[in-house]
């Protein structure tokens, strides 16, 4: 549990990080990766016992999950997806050396009356 929350404050942390006003991260036409800022906890992220969300986990019917591919880590680089949020796109990589593409945005929704 404790890596799970790990990872969440990770992602949200990333999420909420601003690049859409920061010339550092306008896009590029080739599309070349930004590097990831370094004070970023997701940058840090090394073996959680988490598996990889990206990743097709089979349901495992003695619960054990033994099988999973765990997140070891995130590449020290991401891409956008453009657009007015800019969602930030990193690859994860997985307990079996494979990457796996994620999709990192926050959205904040305003309360509304009724």
């Amino acid at each position: 549990m404790r890596d799970l929350e790990h990872l969440c404050d990770a992602c949200m942390e990333w999420a909420k990080y601003p690049i859409k006003d920061n010339k550092t991260y306008k896009t590029s036409r080739d599309h070349t990766p930004f590097k990831l800022p370094e004070q970023e906890a997701i940058s840090k992220i090394s073996h959680l016992r988490v598996p990889v969300l990206t990743h097709r986990t089979p349901l495992d019917l003695t619960l054990a999950y033994d099988n999973c591919i765990w997140i070891d880590r995130y590449e020290s680089t991401f891409t956008t997806a453009g657009g007015i949020n800019l969602p930030k796109i990193n690859n994860c990589v997985g307990s079996d050396g494979l990457k796996y593409k994620q999709l990192v945005m926050f959205i904040y929704f305003l309360p509304t009356m009724y």
